[in-house]
């Protein structure tokens, strides 16, 4: 039935595929990992200090990495967001998309609890058996913050070099709540059925797209054709925190981080 409801109306949504205990790890950086992290900083110590010693009359500028700055979702992006006045600077890896919203490329310690609740709730199965070949592309954090305004509707991959009609399934996005989305904070709304078509009909985006219900925890898997947007956070002071993932057949430049 869940592959039947992802064929026609190219969605589906698996129920708490994480649990309360992992969303706390995930947004708040709990110690669990915190002896692999520490071996991961100590490496990066020790990168520097080398390549300083081999090029000691240069300044060694290194691109750093999410598994040197992860400490949980919000103080790694916070971290990454530097304000004075009305200027916003925002660090690497740290990127943005739109006003108020932020992806943070996430590292293989946080990837290894999604990746465990993502086999454990046969998600990634259920991937693999509709894109076969493919695996997980890439991983992100992303915020929405007050005041961040809807996505234009878009799909995650591209219609260029597919069959104008039921395509072969390439590409999938796995997003998950991390915190609780309401009418205020937005959520992602969906077109059905726009992944079986590239020539879609005149329509209505309030009409014809529907925001699939959503727990903390839910898994929304869709296709990478299937025309969707992220709608405002209207909130005074609620962040909406989210899991992306994208799931694909060789490479696909959507599955890089498209923020500047």
């Amino acid at each position: 039935a869940r592959v039947s409801q992802y064929l026609t109306e190219g969605f589906t949504v698996f129920k708490r595929v994480l649990t309360s205990r992992v969303l706390r790890e995930i947004l708040y950086g709990d110690n669990t990992y915190a002896a692999a992290l520490a071996t991961a900083a100590a490496a990066a110590a020790a990168e520097d200090a080398s390549a300083e010693a081999a090029r000691p009359e240069q300044m060694v500028m290194r691109r750093r990495k999410g598994n040197q700055l992860w400490m949980g979702a919000i103080k790694s992006i916070d971290a990454h967001i530097v304000k004075k006045g009305f200027t916003e600077t925002v660090l690497s890896p740290l990127t943005t998309r739109e006003f108020g919203r932020y992806d943070m490329p996430i590292p293989s310690e946080a990837s290894e609890i999604f990746q465990a609740k993502l086999n454990e709730s046969r998600v990634l199965e259920f991937c693999r058996i509709l894109c076969k070949n493919g695996r997980i592309r890439t991983e992100d954090i992303m915020l929405s913050r007050p005041g961040s305004v809807a996505q234009t509707e878009h799909t995650d991959s591209s219609w260029a070099g597919k069959a104008p009609k039921n395509p072969r399934i390439h590409y999938m996005t796995i997003l998950i709540p991390l915190t609780k989305q309401t009418a205020e904070t937005g959520g992602t709304r969906v077109w059905p059925r726009s992944h079986r078509s590239s020539g879609c009909p005149d329509w209505d985006s309030w009409v014809d797209m529907i925001e699939p219900e959503l727990c903390r925890g839910d898994a929304l898997v869709f296709d990478g054709l299937l025309t969707h947007q992220g709608m405002a956070n209207i909130s005074e002071c609620t962040d909406r925190y989210f899991y992306y993932a994208a799931f694909g057949v060789g490479h696909d430049p959507n599955t890089e981080v498209t923020g500047h």
